[in-house]
């Protein structure tokens, strides 16, 4: 009996320490993939870019605050997933010795534990939206008859005389993020149908407004407005009824609740902290130095504060069919809402390069609608938009969207 008990205490210590080691190692496992996906994701956050340093940089740093010692990456690769020649995916692989407890009395003193992720970043292909849709000049970006002069380099400078292009590189969709485009206007030619209103959250007025807001008037609860697609068709709304002073109250509030005034409803004739003095040039609209200060380091689009000033909207085509008022989205883009008309009658306001929108100006004007802005550059928008599904189209306006996919 003693023999036997003895034999079969060390079966079960036997097994007991299996259980434990293999526990260990296990535990180890999923450490390391929990590393290797920090880092991925750390990777991507300074994805796409042609240069890699930063990227890099990051993936190593996140390697280190996650407890992954030194040359512990076996792998770091980029690649370019939608072959615009920037990397956009990265890949980072961990490896190292895991050591054992009681396996090392037979032998084993360690295992060999290794993880993989991969994480890509590229532009949004869904998206929840404000209800309004800027109409694409030139979808394919052919001749849109106008000078394109665009800084992709953001290095502050416009192109010099005869590096112009109208490519679609250069001038997505036909937009030139250089200059000041309306929202929604009746003078405004890039407006979808009935000013630039679109069914995002209903055809109601109050529906409109909530939609602006994103907060039901009612219960103060949040309203998501519908999502739409890359690619599908949107209804234009058919019955806008008084948009101008409710889309002045909209927007009142969208900054009261932000906090850039006491909070109200009722269309003010006033200024606000976030507000931008746009001043177009009267006949191309072009506004570089303005955007170049509102994109800045310390400027208002990167300021917490006015981050509820950063919209997404789908960005659509003149008509799906003759004879209809539907748009297809061709892509979405955040926006940065600049002004808006807070004068009765309400019908669009105008401005110069010496006079912003929402001031007189005399003389040759450029039409800034009712509501104006400005495109931005990988961007996020306010934390009430929510976004979906990497797209493959080239669209640099369209919020950035992380994921692993490995």
């Amino acid at each position: 009996m003693a023999i036997l008990f003895v034999l079969t205490l060390l079966v079960v210590f036997i097994l007991f320490a299996l259980a434990f080691d293999a526990g260990l190692w296990y535990f180890d496992h999923r450490t390391a993939q929990n590393q290797s996906e920090a880092a991925a994701l750390a990777a991507v956050q300074e994805l796409p870019d042609t240069d890699t340093t930063n990227a890099t940089d990051a993936a190593k740093q996140w390697l280190t605050k996650n407890g992954s010692g030194p040359g512990e990456m076996s792998c770091l690769e980029y690649s370019d997933r939608n072959g615009d020649g920037k990397p956009d995916t990265a890949r980072v692989c961990v490896r190292r010795d895991s050591p054992g407890i009681f396996a090392a009395l037979s032998g084993i003193t360690a295992v060999r534990v290794s993880a993989a992720a991969t994480a890509t970043v590229g532009p949004a292909g869904f998206a929840t939206v404000v209800p309004w849709m800027p109409i694409a000049p030139d979808p394919d970006c052919n001749d849109i008859g106008m000078t394109c002069v665009v800084d992709l380099n953001e290095d502050g400078d416009t192109a010099d005389p005869g590096e112009e292009t109208c490519a679609f590189e250069d001038c997505p969709f036909g937009f030139n993020p250089n200059r000041l485009y309306s929202f929604k206007g009746e003078s405004d030619e890039y407006a979808a149908g009935n000013l630039g209103s679109i069914r995002a959250c209903g055809d109601g007025i109050d529906d409109y407004r909530e939609c602006i807001t994103g907060v039901d008037s009612k219960t103060g609860e949040p309203v998501i407005s519908t999502g739409f697609e890359v690619g599908e068709t949107v209804e234009v709304r058919t019955a806008p009824g008084n948009d101008g002073l409710n889309t002045c109250k909209a927007l009142t509030e969208l900054v009261s609740l932000n906090g850039e005034t006491p909070p109200t409803n009722k269309c003010l004739d006033k200024t606000y902290p976030c507000d931008v003095a746009s001043t177009p040039d009267a006949l191309t609209g072009l506004d570089a130095e303005v955007i170049i200060a509102l994109t800045a380091p310390g400027g208002l689009a990167n300021s917490p504060a006015c981050e509820h000033r950063k919209v997404v909207v789908p960005l659509g085509s003149r008509y799906t069919k003759p004879g209809t008022s539907d748009r297809e989205v061709l892509g979405l883009a955040v926006f940065y809402i600049a002004g808006w008309d807070r004068t009765n009658p309400y019908k669009g306001e105008s401005g110069t390069a010496l006079a912003a929108c929402g001031t007189a100006a005399g003389g040759a004007t450029w039409p800034c609608g009712k509501v104006w802005g400005y495109l931005l550059f990988g961007q996020d928008p306010a934390n009430r938009f929510l976004l979906d599904q990497i797209s493959d189209d080239p669209n640099p306006f369209a919020p950035l969207l992380i994921a692993l996919i490995e």
